[in-house]
């Protein structure tokens, strides 16, 4: 494929044209040693970059087609957002969308509002959760936050932090904060008495961000019952940070029997509990030999 030239005054017979063909293909390369080359030539044409990787998006393999969209991704140049919008709207190959919608959040173009919202509501997990990204910008809508709370629910454990944490900074954001609440409320609620425990305890984590009482007793399931230690850990943070008395002699009462990560979170939680002043945590974080 032939770069154009800038216009120069200098004699034609200085001036050569450049086949990028091979190092577009390179950028599939797993080797850091043919990829970054190729990668540093087409960023350093800048403009002039952009034609011949706009034919390669249409062209080329999979695995050349995301290695342009890193390319682009880094390029301020005319022309970028619109390649990328057309990827990660139409693509045939869901994973070159995810990185044309993660390149969109990345470079903070307000186009990446209609793809972080489409995203967020597939069905694909690697499209929802690059989605993620966007949401502490775009995800405002009622529609959006509610797919946050549900993607709270059944994300798996690995995965659930992500939607929480995009609730809770809706939260954070006086435009958001009401429409964010109402949507917890609204799914939560109903959750709290859920034959299955770690679905309450889900709940009530969503509650606790909403500094809601009503997550307390909830949360005290997750001392006692064989929960992933991701979901036990984050239920002892949200007790130190609004659990009362009957809260702290919980925690007491179960240090001893747990394995030593969670103990060691139930400290801290007794600590926190002793920092608000919380009768008896004190007693109890010193008692059973926490630090701090």
């Amino acid at each position: 494929m032939l770069v154009p030239s800038p216009a120069s005054s200098e004699p034609p017979s200085y001036r050569i044209s450049v086949d990028l063909g091979p190092r577009i293909r390179s950028l599939a390369s797993a080797d850091p040693f043919d990829r970054e080359p190729a990668e540093d030539l087409l960023a350093g044409l800048g403009d002039q970059a952009v034609p011949p990787l706009a034919t390669a998006l249409e062209t080329e393999e999979e695995a050349v087609r995301i290695g342009v969209i890193d390319v682009l991704s880094s390029l301020e140049a005319d022309g970028v957002a619109p390649l990328l919008l057309r990827r990660a709207r139409a693509d045939a190959s869901v994973d070159v969308r995810a990185a044309a919608i993660s390149a969109l959040i990345a470079r903070q173009d307000a186009q990446a509002a209609e793809v972080v919202g489409t995203a967020l509501g597939s069905d694909d997990p690697r499209l929802y959760r690059v989605a993620l990204a966007g949401c502490p910008r775009w995800c405002g809508s009622p529609g959006s936050l509610a797919r946050l709370v549900e993607l709270a629910f059944a994300e798996p454990v690995r995965w659930m932090g992500g939607p929480r944490a995009a609730l809770v900074r809706a939260i954070a954001d006086p435009a958001r904060r009401v429409a964010a609440s109402q949507a917890i409320e609204r799914a939560a609620a109903a959750r709290l008495t859920d034959e299955d425990v770690e679905t309450r305890v889900r709940a009530a984590l969503l509650l606790s961000d909403l500094q809601d009482p009503r997550a307390l007793s909830p949360l005290g399931l997750a001392l006692d019952h064989d929960l992933a230690p991701s979901i036990r850990i984050q239920a002892m943070v949200a007790l130190g940070a609004l659990g009362d008395d009957a809260a702290a002699s919980a925690l007491a009462r179960s240090l001893d029997s747990l394995p030593p990560v969670l103990r060691a979170a139930g400290c801290k939680a007794l600590r926190s509990l002793a920092r608000r002043a919380v009768d008896g945590a004190a007693a109890a974080a010193s008692a059973h030999g926490c630090p701090g």
